[in-house]
């Protein structure tokens, strides 16, 4: 049966994917779309962040044109403008690492706070937002939109750094750095929250040598992917000295898939929005058994199963991709 909005009617979890795409953002809507027994992907809300919001609006919909999915109804959200330079190094000059994917007709802006209204209220109790970019569009439609915060079932966010240092500062982490004002907003929503920070993500490198597994495709879909890749571990290797990249987006949908792969611990949360050098800080109180730790807001994964999450990954995307073979 199809629902009003979009998407199977079942025993999938209906789903808004908050994102910027995005080299790890378009990973992360793959394995969404690789998942339909747990995830039922009802909508995309899209964000300025690793490039401006003009460019990840019409990702989104580069992506789902290329993957068969234009059924899904995609929100053109809030936050930065333009591309910046650290962002094009990463991400490439069109966010997609310079796959050159062609973006058919112009797709209508529907407003994202809009849509995710819309959404949360036809899925009451029952929709999961799952935000990997900067958590401008989630803050807004909490304002806008009050009755959300009864309707929401769950918010997984990637995003903070809470016992490592930031990957844009030694405080913060890019999400939560582009707008700790939201971030400080949605942490405090009361909404049940499930924090993926670097502490997690980067337990999980993927190595060129897991690439190999897809040489075999030869669809432009298996193509996409491996050039996708093969850009993200160039910069990698040019940024980070890395062997490999590492893919944190994906790691907040898997939280869907496979809660096992994530140790997770309740604590209480908070956003540093003003400090000249921990701006963006996500600050979380461990302090076990003492009488002045505050009462847990959030889940926040502290550990991941790399390798767990990895052959996950994989596995999922071999079998979507290959259903584009001829």
């Amino acid at each position: 049966m199809v629902s009003e909005v979009g998407g199977n009617i079942g025993l999938a979890v209906p789903v808004v994917l908050d994102t910027d795409p995005g080299i790890d953002d378009a990973v992360a809507l793959m394995l969404a779309l690789a998942s339909p027994g747990e995830i039922d992907l009802v909508g995309i809300s899209t964000v300025g962040g690793n490039i401006g919001r003009q460019g990840t609006f019409e990702n989104a919909h580069r992506l789902l044109q290329l993957f068969g999915r234009e059924g899904v109804p995609v929100g053109f959200g809030w936050g930065v403008e333009a591309d910046t330079p650290a962002a094009r190094h990463i991400h490439g000059m069109d966010g997609l690492g310079e796959t050159g994917l062609p973006l058919s007709g112009e797709p209508e802006k529907i407003p994202s706070v809009e849509l995710m209204a819309r959404l949360a209220a036809a899925h009451a109790g029952r929709l999961n937002l799952v935000a990997v970019g900067p958590l401008t569009n989630v803050a807004a439609l909490l304002r806008e939109f009050p009755e959300s915060k009864g309707q929401i079932s769950r918010i997984v966010v990637m995003g903070g750094a809470v016992k490592r240092s930031g990957n844009v500062t030694p405080s913060a982490e890019f999400n939560i750095y582009k707008d700790p004002e939201s971030a400080a907003e949605v942490f405090a929503s009361g909404i049940p929250l499930l924090l993926v920070p670097l502490d997690a993500t980067l337990k999980a490198l993927f190595p060129p040598g897991r690439l190999a597994r897809f040489d075999s495709l030869r669809s432009p879909q298996g193509e996409f992917f491996r050039r996708l890749l093969r850009f993200h571990f160039k910069a990698s290797k040019e940024a980070l000295s890395l062997e490999g990249s590492f893919l944190h987006d994906p790691l907040a949908v898997a939280a869907l898939i496979a809660p096992e792969l994530l140790k997770c611990e309740p604590v209480h949360c908070v956003v540093e929005t003003r400090g000249e050098w921990t701006r963006g800080m996500t600050l979380c109180d461990f302090r076990h058994g003492s009488k002045k730790r505050k009462t847990p807001n959030i889940e926040v994964a502290v550990d991941a199963d790399g390798e767990g999450f990895l052959d996950l990954l994989c596995e999922r995307l071999m079998a979507f991709l290959s259903n584009f073979e001829d």
